[in-house]
């Protein structure tokens, strides 16, 4: 009897030590993975901060460019010139260690995801839906695109010297546009 009493106990230890063991490994791993997302929840934090700094800094960037790309003559090859390229330069050093990167498109079919159509250009037919130029530059943050490029996209094909540019309006069609030499290249923008 006192054997029997003895492996019943034995058994209900055995069991509540299985149920211990269960209980505590249950218990790590839901520490683990609060521990993992916590840290994903600060990358997210410190990165969407940087995002928000980068973008401040994104339109000072984009005057350096055009500072730089509309030097008089006579300006531009002194010693503040050069030091004008050369903060540039290191401002978009510090912008690339930090994840940014420019969005390459002039050429590139248009992509919605990456590119913001300003407006349309007309060109050959088998360059439709390219992009013809950039207005504005666009960045990507590691893999998020946080401000898309202003491109013109070429949309229609170029008519011949014989053809005419009218334009059919269209109901809610404006009447300046009829005749324009401006509306082929975006008649597609306004009807």
């Amino acid at each position: 009897m006192v054997e029997a009493e003895q492996a019943v106990l034995e058994e209900r230890e055995s069991t509540e030590v299985e149920e211990y063991r269960e209980s505590l490994q249950r218990l790590h791993s839901d520490f683990v993975n609060y521990k993992r997302r916590v840290e994903r929840e600060r990358d997210e934090y410190v990165r969407s901060a940087n995002e928000e700094l980068i973008l401040k800094l994104l339109p000072v960037l984009d005057d350096f460019g055009r500072a730089l790309n509309n030097l008089p003559a006579e300006v531009a090859d002194t010693e503040w010139s050069e030091g004008m390229a050369l903060m540039e330069r290191r401002l978009r050093a510090i912008l690339g260690e930090e994840g940014l990167s420019r969005i390459n498109a002039k050429g590139k079919e248009f992509n919605p995801w990456e590119h913001e159509a300003v407006f349309t250009e007309e060109g050959a037919e088998d360059e439709q839906g390219k992009v013809k130029s950039v207005i504005r530059d666009g960045y990507r943050l590691h893999d998020k695109v946080i401000r898309p490029t202003q491109v013109s996209v070429i949309k229609g094909v170029k008519p011949g010297p014989e053809a005419k540019h009218n334009i059919p309006i269209r109901r809610g069609g404006d009447v300046r546009w009829r005749g324009s030499r401006v509306a082929p290249g975006v008649r597609e923008m306004f009807f």
